[in-house]
Parts: structure tokens; sequence; C-alpha cells
């Protein structure tokens, strides 16, 4: 059974799964936080570990690969459709787009989880998603694939949405140049994006929420009395003293390894804003 803490933390994640009520947008970050909350809900339940102990009782993987399946491409696949409904009826906008510099405006995970799909149907075939010459996207084809596939289910949503007579390279670069590549070539190019402009940016990780069920322990040992970890200056290394907490413009990585950041920042950041809204969880 879930314990109160639980479900508290539990709500708190799947009420930001769905977009900003204040800015009214939706984003990568919305959607990595509804994968955050699939993940700790099955810690706090248990599934994940009864997952488990039927792969060893069945001396095989096909139990729990059958069950991570169905979370991504039914439970995952089923929430972006919710998710698309809201931005059409409420017409939500991107969160922290890029423009056509980015994979989508409102997805990544959708199209890392589709392309793992194909990717294990036969990972060497080609993606091929564009016409023959190469100038555009194949509609027929996609719009062939798109039941059952969450990569063609999303490339069907781009080309619907898209208005005007710019064609897929121009307005999708980043899908375009995935279009003649192996799956598994696509699948790595994807994660290795959602790593970099997701997890990796710090404007976009800072809305991430941490408590018990998943805590920031990387950033040093936990605080009395807090709902996860947050970093404790007294005892953490000299170098974490660099981190820039207040500066939305940049990733953590190089927010990390930055030598000229005045220390004096981080408390501000630090103790100010790890608990803005009250609910007893932490953000960067």
């Amino acid at each position: 059974a879930l314990q109160e803490d639980d479900v508290a933390e539990l709500a708190a994640y799947l009420c930001r799964s769905f977009g900003d009520p204040g800015r009214l947008d939706y984003g990568t970050g919305h959607e990595t936080a509804f994968v955050v909350f699939l993940k700790c809900f099955l810690h706090a339940s248990g599934s994940s570990r009864m997952a488990d102990d039927r792969a060893t009782t069945n001396h095989s993987l096909a139990a729990a690969e059958a069950f991570g399946d169905d979370l991504a491409l039914n439970v995952f696949g089923d929430y972006v459709e919710a998710c698309r409904r809201c931005q059409t009826a409420y017409r939500l906008e991107p969160a922290g787009s890029r423009g056509v510099w980015a994979l989508d405006d409102y997805q990544c995970l959708a199209f890392l989880f589709g392309s793992a799909q194909h990717a294990v149907e036969d990972d060497r075939a080609p993606a091929a998603f564009c016409t023959p010459d190469g100038r555009d996207l194949d509609r027929d084809s996609v719009r062939r694939e798109r039941p059952g596939s969450l990569f063609f289910d999303g490339l069907a949503y781009l080309a619907d949405a898209k208005t005007g007579n710019a064609p897929f390279r121009e307005h999708s670069p980043v899908l375009f140049a995935l279009s003649r590549k192996p799956w598994r070539a696509v699948n790595a190019a994807i994660f290795q994006y959602w790593d970099a402009e997701v997890l990796g940016t710090f404007v976009v990780a800072r809305h991430l929420r941490f408590g018990r069920l998943f805590s920031a322990d990387w950033l040093g040992p936990s605080m009395p009395g807090s709902a996860g970890a947050v970093l404790n200056r007294s005892s953490a290394p000299e170098e974490e003293e660099n981190i820039v907490l207040a500066e939305p413009v940049c990733s953590l990585e190089d927010a990390r390894e930055g030598p000229d950041v005045p220390t004096e920042v981080v408390p501000a950041a630090v103790e100010d804003d790890h608990d803005v809204e009250g609910d007893g969880l932490v953000r960067l």
C-alpha cells in the first residue's frame, strides 16, 4: 500500500505532467515529469519489484520486458494522446521551444520510445519516413505506419500541426536529418538529444522536484528535515561551490564546471528557492 507521504509526492509529479497552469504552456520538462511519476509509482507500489521477481522466477527477462513495453507503448502513449488534446483544447504554447531546431515543439520521449520500438524489431533497417527524393515527409508511409507506432504517430501529429507550405526539411530539420539512418542510430541520437537538451539544460531541469521517491542525491548529503537531498555547502567539495543555481540559461554540466562563478550566488538559490511552493519537495 502507498504511504501518505508517497501519495503527496506522486500527486506533485503527476500534476506537473500536463503543463503549467500559470504560463499555459507544455514541453519536454512536463513530459519528463510524467516518466518520473511512473518510476516513483512503480517503486512505491512495489510493481517494479514484482516484475523483477516474475522475471527471476521464470529465469527469463521476458516478463520484465513485456511489463516495460506496456508502460512505454500503452500507458505513456495514452498520456501523450491526453496531452495533445490539452494542447488543442487550451492552445498551450511550447515551453522553451527552440523553434525549428527543436526535435519537436512538445515531445521528445515519444520519439525516443517510438524509435526504440522499431530498433527492437529491426535495428539495421533505415527509418525511411521521407519521400524517395528526400525532400519532404512521406505522408502516405507515415499514415500507414501510424497505428501502433509512437514514432510515426508523433510524425503524423507534427505534420497535421504544422501549417503553411514549408517542407518537412525546413520546419523539422532535426528529425529530417535522421530520416535515412538505421533505427538504432535514430534511437541513440534522440537519447543524446534528450540527455543534453532536457536533463542537461538547467532552464528545464530546474522545474523537476525531488523528494523521498526521487531524490537529488548527487547534489550532496540530505539536509536535516528536508524531503530530499539538496546541496549542503558545509560538506560539499570545493568545486561544488561553483554551481550556478541562479542562472537559467546554462546546462547543469557547464554550471558545475564554470571556474569563475561567484559563490555568493549559490545561497540565495538554494535557501530561498528550493521549496517555494511549500509542497515538501525540493528543486534545483
